[in-house]
């Protein structure tokens, strides 16, 4: 190697990189000419760059994919946590709102098996009228009496008589003068609780006591706007969480767990009708009524409310009558 190759090779890394001066470039690219050392030199360095280069642009591509990489697991890390949190929440609440549930329904099941019990339903609808259903339970046997309250007038509209372990239900009808003996095809009063048929708290199934819940919303509140025997109860009130079919509620009595007032909200809807004539050629009379159905005049709801007491029922309370001044009428279900 002559003096002036090493001259040019002390160049090359400048000339290579294009950095240097149009004289020295000038100069670099004579000797180059005329040497093959030199060009060789040159190549490799070339080669050299092109391959840095490369790793440098592998490696930041590298460190974007793993930057992406670690964007994309902590974003499913947050919505996983997120679910995870938004579930227990759910959880926590159906386990506090079942145990309260089921804190209620023990209460109520403690009354409802008692073998003495008066029990009386008053429901209002148009506020016209007041159905009362007088119910007296001893010792297995029950006597339902259903009567009609307006302002003048009190009308009695049925007595129904059943025992436990009997397939038979005699109902007297006063209004046809007729009393009735359904024959059950299976004994359908199998328990105390099903025979009182006390709202809502007769079931005690592990599935009502496990379902109900989740579908439930409880609060706490005072009676109110209720009737005498049951003004200032503390109650529970069940409401229909997700308004499921009809909008409705339940007030349970927190002592006893037993129902002191069920409302279903507008139950009863009256619409407009007239006597007019309808020419059915001329008009259709679907068209015609559902017209009509459209226009309403009055929505109430239904209110029943609910009185209770204990080993006041006596053996006369309960005692079937002589059915020989009616007419009998016998049926199978």
């Amino acid at each position: 190697m002559n003096e002036d190759c090493e001259i040019i090779r002390d160049l090359l890394p400048l000339y290579a990189d294009d950095i240097c001066s149009t004289s020295t470039k000038e100069l670099v690219e004579k000797h180059l000419n005329n040497c093959n050392e030199c060009q060789k030199i040159l190549e490799i360095m070339k080669k050299g760059e092109n391959i840095k280069n490369n790793k440098n642009f592998d490696e930041k591509e590298s460190i974007k994919s793993f930057n992406k990489k670690i964007k994309k697991n902590i974003v499913k890390t947050v919505i996983i946590s997120l679910v995870l949190i938004i579930l227990g929440i759910i959880l926590i609440k159906y386990i506090y709102n079942c145990i309260l549930f089921n804190h209620i329904i023990n209460k109520a099941h403690k009354f409802n098996d008692i073998d003495n019990m008066y029990i009386q339903e008053m429901e209002s609808c148009s506020g016209d009228e007041v159905f009362v259903t007088r119910k007296y339970y001893k010792d297995g046997k029950l006597k339902e009496v259903q009567e009609c309250y307006t302002k003048d007038t009190v009308t009695t509209i049925y007595t129904m008589y059943a025992s436990l372990g009997s397939d038979e239900v005699v109902i007297i009808d006063y209004i046809n003068n007729k009393a009735r003996i359904e024959k059950e095809l299976e004994i359908l009063t199998r328990s105390e609780s099903m025979l009182k048929r006390i709202p809502f708290v007769y079931n005690n199934s592990i599935g009502f006591r496990t379902i109900t819940p989740i579908f439930l919303s409880i609060k706490s509140k005072e009676f109110d706007v209720g009737s005498y025997s049951n003004e200032d109860k503390q109650c529970y009130v069940l409401q229909d969480r997700f308004d499921i079919g009809t909008n409705w509620e339940i007030w349970l009595d927190k002592e006893t767990g037993l129902p002191l007032k069920e409302i279903n909200f507008n139950a009863s809807k009256t619409y407009y009708s007239d006597n007019k004539e309808v020419n059915i050629e001329e008009n259709n009379i679907e068209d015609y009524l559902n017209q009509k159905k459209d226009i309403l005049i009055k929505s109430s709801d239904s209110v029943t409310e609910y009185k209770y007491e204990f080993d006041i029922v006596t053996d006369e309370d309960v005692k079937m009558p002589d059915l020989s001044q009616y007419e009998i009428e016998r049926t199978e279900n």
